[in-house]
């Protein structure tokens, strides 16, 4: 049962630094901005009296969870953490930190907790994976075995050495190779959380060389995989933007677009965009900076993004938005459709 509980203090610790910090050493003079993510283990989940705020009342936050003594008893060393929020919830597997999760109620259900991480966010701080590996599960199988049948309660145990007789258990058979595939389910989860590196591509050709087809395959095949995919033209994001500032919904629409996991944005630099249009397409590339990926396609080189977005510095942060840690692939200048339209036209021609 030792591997058990190491496992334990493993998966609780691991995230805790998983995003960027500050430098060791001397206690900050400014507050931390901070934001704290987990499962049950951070949100002390069950325990009352409850915090409702309504935003996550059925994650069943404890009032008295992880987060709070902890920026308690930070605050007493004189380190003080700027709380932008707490999203741990009751509940949540590996993949609620970029899914969204379901909660008891149908139909209910709280937005991936990674979507709480903001630019300014210096700090995250988290427990996550006893409910992907199971423990409930684990104690179930464990009692089972010691009462010697998976359906029925039984006697009570014999309380001489229980604990060695689940660990025989789990060290061998059946019990082992149960035990060893949901290490692997969590080890598979943790490792895709943190390799989530969000990074921008941007598919750069003449018209014709094939951007398009190829964004809308990387977004099919991201979709497949259970990723958020949402593929617009240019043109249209900025017009959709633009209405939802007239409605005065633009906060709201940007964080929707803001919570999809690759966003794909085709034709991009085509035309001409007004100044507060390409304000607003930069504030929607600003929420997803290094949380969420985006792909675009555009005819124009970099260098000639200056006749769309005609502001020289918001050009120039838009292109460092997409390219900061990103992918640029150039697909040519070779028209595949004008190379198709030649060649029916040869075949025409020898036909007669």
């Amino acid at each position: 049962m030792r591997r058990l509980a190491a496992a334990a203090v493993a998966l609780s610790s691991c995230l805790a630094l998983a995003g960027p910090a500050g430098s060791a050493g001397a206690a900050p003079a400014d507050p931390v901005p901070t934001v704290f993510f987990g499962d049950s283990y951070t949100a002390n989940f069950g325990i009352a009296p409850f915090n409702q705020d309504g935003k996550r009342d059925f994650c069943f936050q404890a009032k008295e969870t992880y987060p709070t003594v902890a920026t308690r008893r930070l605050a007493d060393k004189g380190i003080t953490l700027d709380v932008q929020s707490d999203v741990s919830c009751g509940g949540a597997l590996v993949e609620h930190f970029w899914q969204e999760q379901e909660l008891l109620l149908p139909g209910m259900t709280v937005p991936p907790q990674q979507d709480a991480l903001k630019r300014d966010t210096q700090l995250a701080v988290g427990s996550m994976g006893g409910n992907t590996l199971g423990f409930n599960r684990i104690l179930k199988q464990c009692s089972d075995e010691l009462r010697g049948h998976p359906l029925l309660p039984g006697e009570p145990v014999d309380g001489d050495e229980p604990a060695s007789k689940c660990g025989e258990f789990f060290e061998s058979g059946d019990g082992k190779r149960w035990l060893d595939g949901r290490f692997e389910q969590v080890g598979g989860d943790l490792e895709e959380l943190l390799d989530r590196k969000s990074q921008p591509l941007c598919l750069i050709g003449d018209s014709g060389t094939g951007k398009s087809h190829m964004l809308i395959a990387l977004g099919t095949e991201a979709a497949m995989k259970g990723y958020r995919v949402r593929y617009t033209l240019a043109t249209k994001l900025v017009n959709e933007l633009v209405e939802a500032a007239d409605e005065k919904q633009l906060n709201k629409t940007i964080a929707r677009y803001g919570r999809v996991d690759l966003l794909c944005i085709d034709e991009l630099a085509y035309m001409e965009l007004d100044c507060p249009g390409a304000e607003l397409l930069f504030q929607v590339l600003s929420e997803r900076e290094e949380k969420n990926s985006v792909a675009i396609a555009s005819n124009e080189s970099f260098g000639g993004w200056t006749k769309t977005f005609t502001d020289p510095r918001l050009c120039a942060a838009i292109v460092d938005r997409l390219t900061f840690n990103g992918t640029i692939i150039e697909t040519g200048t070779d028209s595949y459709r004008l190379a198709s339209t030649r060649a029916r036209a040869e075949e025409q021609v020898a036909a007669s």
